[in-house]
């Protein structure tokens, strides 16, 4: 266990990274998908068939995260 938390410890900053971009690229191609107007989309031999939001009610969508989330009590 302890090569495990050595590993950790010599790497963290790699590791971190690492996942930030993999987060990052993985959040990327979600809201290419998001914002796609195609009915199908197939990548690696994953398929998704699906029936994109109208023209008219796009300018409408809100992706954004509110800035104040609420405080749990």
């Amino acid at each position: 266990m302890s090569d495990f938390s050595e590993f950790i410890e010599r790497n963290g900053a790699f590791l971190l990274s690492f996942f930030g971009l993999l987060g990052g690229g993985i959040s990327y191609i979600l809201i290419f998908c998001l914002k796609s107007r195609c009915s199908e989309i197939s990548c690696c031999g994953c398929k998704l068939i699906r029936t994109p939001i109208p023209l008219d009610q796009l300018n409408n969508v809100n992706l954004e995260i509110p800035n104040d989330p609420p405080n749990p009590v």
